[in-house]
């Protein structure tokens, strides 16, 4: 679950920047609704229609009269909806009622501390805290780590917001990039097995998928440009698609369907990265006919080892790390979708 937060947070900044125009500045159109993709908005005037924004910490001090959409990491709504309230982000304090639909949450750590919910209640979560106060009205899907009812002591602003996002931030980085989040023998310990698991399960793709394997490869070292393009649009497109699979009912069992086939993307994106890395770097040794296991190791002890560096490069180093594996995510994913269009031709 705490991945969830990463990977709504690396979608919503990528989004972010493809869609740049449509939310730039403040717009209200003549229907009432309101766009906003600034870094932090606060709203203290009356929203006649939807609002709709994309921001690092959005706060709503003021009625929403119809739908609210919001992606950020701190998201803060202390007044009524009228209509459907959707939120996707990592820290979600939601104190305002929703009195004329549904409220559906995807996130790290979300409060509800709301009088009444009318509608159905959605929330995907690590955490999620419901107050003794909350009535809901409709019906609870609920898939979360951690669920608290009838909490009496939820926040109801954002000043713990930034610690407890660094907290999963860190949790992933000792996750994703092995020794450089931990410290300790605890942590070494971890780092390898998290190395060794890795290894095995990314053995296993190769292994068992030979075909689709060389044939994504191949796509990879011909069209890494176009690879690149096309998974790049199809990762910005996946926030709206899953906005639009989340405000259904329908589309609920889809996304959870989409998100599963999502992880299990970028896992084969990371195999086949390593694993290229590995074996062109032993073919520049002279080491051509090396199988499959060695390539891979190989592969999978570099990127380690230099994602694991970069990341302590003052000032930069999160960024670098950051651009790096949105190329690497792209690259495989558009290298998949072509390989299986071509497979489908």
């Amino acid at each position: 679950m705490k991945k969830i937060l990463v990977a709504i947070l690396t979608i919503s900044f990528v989004l972010s920047i493809t869609i740049s125009p449509i939310f730039a500045d403040d717009k209200v159109t003549e229907t009432g609704n309101r766009y906003n993709g600034d870094e932090y908005l606060e709203v203290n005037e009356r929203v006649e229609g939807d609002l709709i924004t994309i921001n690092n910490e959005v706060v709503t001090n003021a009625p929403i009269e119809d739908n609210m959409i919001s992606l950020g990491r701190k998201i803060l709504v202390n007044e009524n909806i009228q209509g459907d309230l959707f939120l996707g982000g990592g820290y979600i304090v939601v104190n305002g009622s929703v009195f004329g639909g549904d409220v559906r949450i995807v996130g790290a750590k979300v409060y509800i501390n709301s009088e009444i919910i009318a509608g159905d209640l959605t929330i995907i979560a690590d955490e999620v805290y419901i107050s003794d106060q909350t009535r809901i009205l409709g019906e609870e899907i609920l898939n979360v780590r951690k669920e608290v009812r009838n909490a009496d002591d939820n926040p109801t602003d954002l000043r713990d917001a930034e610690e407890e996002i660094n907290k999963y931030m860190d949790t992933y980085v000792v996750a994703e990039k092995g020794f450089s989040g931990s410290t300790g023998v605890v942590g070494f310990i971890f780092a390898v097995v998290m190395f060794l698991a890795s290894i095995l399960v990314s053995y296993f793709i190769l292994r068992f998928f030979p075909v689709f394997t060389e044939a994504t490869l191949i796509t990879i070292k011909k069209h890494y440009l176009k690879s690149i393009g096309i998974g790049f649009v199809l990762l910005a497109l996946s926030v709206p698609i899953a906005i639009v699979l989340l405000i259904s009912i329908v589309g609920i069992k889809l996304f959870a369907f989409l998100t599963l086939l999502f992880f299990i993307s970028i896992m084969l994106t990371q195999t086949y990265f390593r694993y290229l890395v590995g074996r062109m770097l032993l073919v520049k040794m002279g080491r051509n006919e090396s199988g499959r296991l060695l390539p891979l190791i190989v592969g999978t002890l570099l990127t380690t080892v230099f994602f694991s560096i970069v990341v302590f490069i003052p000032g930069v180093g999160g960024l670098i790390w950051f651009i790096s594996h949105i190329i690497i995510i792209s690259l495989g994913f558009g290298a998949l979708t072509l390989n299986k269009v071509r497979s489908l031709n």
